[in-house]
């Protein structure tokens, strides 16, 4: 008896290996779907039968991969900050001025807070959908290292002289944060932006 169960789960295991990249096209699919019905419809409205029609599998499929729609909106969470880090990385790379790559930081994470999209998940339904401490991890471990590495490069170059990196680096997400917030109810949210965004960069330039 004992024999046969080590089999069977021996099967198990194996048939889930060989299907591992439908599994992760699968759950793709499903993050994909859910951050737009995210977007369009906020947390309490969104529907997890919406995302199970759209994708035309069956419901078991959803919850084979994520638990509850909590789950999936953490999940869309957390993708879209390990995106976005990711590209900035990326994008800084070919950037060899410390001005310039630190520039570059603070307007990318300021296009997401002003995204109509991306904003709405990020710094409105979040607020609803997870606890505080959950998403101070993720910006914590994704886009905040990015905005503290350029701050260091800066600090190597007599910027901001004897000046705490992770705390101004606080300082700065929770300044453009808000202002993603406020500019987004603005009625000229375009030229508000980029007001904004001259005054932040004479303001840092002050700070340094």
């Amino acid at each position: 008896m004992n024999w046969g169960n080590k089999t069977k789960v021996s099967s198990m295991a194996k048939r889930k290996g060989g299907n591992s990249k439908n599994l992760e096209q699968t759950r793709r699919l499903f993050l994909d779907l859910a951050e737009k019905e995210f977007s369009e419809h906020g947390y309490a409205g969104a529907s997890t039968t919406r995302i199970v029609e759209a994708s035309g599998m069956a419901r078991g499929s959803l919850y084979y991969h994520f638990q509850d729609k909590q789950d999936i909106f953490r999940a869309v969470y957390v993708d879209i900050m390990e995106r976005t880090s990711a590209d900035l990385c990326s994008s800084l790379q070919s950037i060899s001025d410390p001005w310039d790559s630190f520039v570059k930081a603070c307007e990318e994470y300021f296009r997401i807070c002003t995204s109509p999209d991306e904003s709405r998940i990020f710094l409105i339904e979040s607020q609803a959908a997870l606890p505080y401490e959950e998403r101070h991890q993720v910006i914590a471990r994704t886009m905040r290292p990015v905005l503290t590495d350029s701050l260091s490069r800066l600090s190597a170059n007599g910027y901001f002289d004897g000046r705490n990196k992770e705390m101004l680096a606080i300082f700065i997400f929770g300044a453009l944060g808000e202002s993603g917030r406020i500019l987004n109810v603005l009625p000229n949210r375009n030229l508000a932006m980029r007001q904004f965004f001259e005054t932040f960069t004479w303001a840092m330039k002050k700070l340094a």
